[in-house]
């Protein structure tokens, strides 16, 4: 295992799935209903397929970050949302020095909000690598970040009750000295998905290894449904110069337990938007092999997937079963190179 990419922290948090879609089609319905089936079925599931795909990994893998930045609202609805929102989340993965280009994500009304907020729209366009790769979601760019629009950022509303949560720090068995056991786990209360904690003391070690002064957020991945327990991205804190048990966190010497204090409000509702480097997320398509009795094709590939079609015929009715399967895997497997970005609404 390397020191500086924990490979064994993508395994664990990869999200594989096959999302399909199915029909039975007749033979008067292919007769007379169905005049061209690329266009009328297999187009559209495809790009059904694909749009699902893009949902569930936005819902799966956007909480998977190390820092966060909250934009409360003042008074009208998403007025929270500005190119300040942009940049100070933007400045957080430029202090880590990341080598890779950054890419955010932004809901159609939020970033509607935020080009209203001057005189001339901020976004700068004559990037044209950059505006053909999204194509009619391209925003622009912003504070050294590409911003894509997208509909499937999800929104959280927040319990009556503000959370807690309480971290349980135990010595690493290997190093007692320099740091602790890995935490994957938090207790509390009323805890959610995409509840935000902020830790006094608690830094980001980015990923050369090097300790930084960004301040690290804990972000819920899920919580039981008693709000009492909670999974969170994997910290492996180490104590000020150790660098033990390769790190993505440092406490100052003499740290023995860490203050979680709750970031949102209750009673709101927010729209999660996120900016991350272009790399954080693994992304991959795969294809299952050909089954006996039946006709394969690839349809289409939607937005970087690839769906596959079977036809499967039943003689004894001329009945045409047709599906359609789009397996993948996706996971940000890195959360140091993700920030989140809480609007209220």
């Amino acid at each position: 295992r390397s020191t500086l990419f924990p490979y064994t922290t993508l395994f664990r948090s990869s999200y594989l799935d096959n999302d399909n879609v199915s029909a039975e089609l007749g033979p008067w319905q292919r007769l007379g209903d169905v005049e061209s089936f690329q266009q009328e079925i297999a187009g559209p599931w495809a790009t059904t397929l694909a749009r699902s795909q893009e949902k569930k990994i936005v819902n799966n893998e956007i909480f998977k970050a190390l820092m966060a930045v909250v934009a409360p609202k003042t008074s009208a609805t998403l007025d929270g949302a500005d190119y300040g929102v942009l940049g100070k989340a933007t400045a957080k993965l430029r202090k880590l020095a990341l080598s890779s280009d950054l890419v955010g994500f932004l809901d159609p009304d939020v970033e509607a909000e935020i080009s209203s907020k001057a005189v001339s729209n901020k976004f700068i366009t004559n990037d044209g690598v950059f505006m053909k790769l999204y194509g009619e979601n391209a925003i622009g760019k912003y504070a050294t970040a590409g911003w894509v629009e997208t509909p499937d950022l999800p929104q959280i509303t927040t319990p009556a009750s503000a959370a807690t949560a309480s971290i349980t720090l135990t010595n690493n068995v290997v190093a007692a000295t320099d740091g602790f056991d890995e935490v994957t786990t938090i207790s509390g209360t009323n805890l959610f998905k995409g509840a935000v904690f902020n830790v006094a003391g608690l830094k980001v070690v980015d990923t050369s290894g090097i300790q930084t002064e960004v301040p690290v957020q804990i972000v819920v991945l899920s919580a039981n449904g008693a709000g009492t327990s909670a999974t969170i991205s994997p910290l492996r804190i180490t104590l000020d110069g150790k660098a033990a048990n390769n790190p993505n966190a440092w406490v100052a010497t003499g740290t023995s337990s860490l203050t979680a204090t709750y970031a949102l409000g209750t009673s709101k509702t927010y729209v999660v938007c996120e900016v991350r480097a272009k790399d954080a997320l693994a992304y991959d398509t795969y294809q299952f092999d050909q089954l006996p009795g039946s006709d394969d094709e690839t349809v289409s590939t939607v937005g970087g997937s690839s769906v596959k079609m079977r036809i499967f015929g039943d003689g004894t009715n001329l009945n045409k079963l047709v599906r359609i399967d789009s397996a993948y895997a996706a996971s940000l497997y890195e959360p140091r190179n993700a920030v989140v970005i809480y609007i209220e609404a």
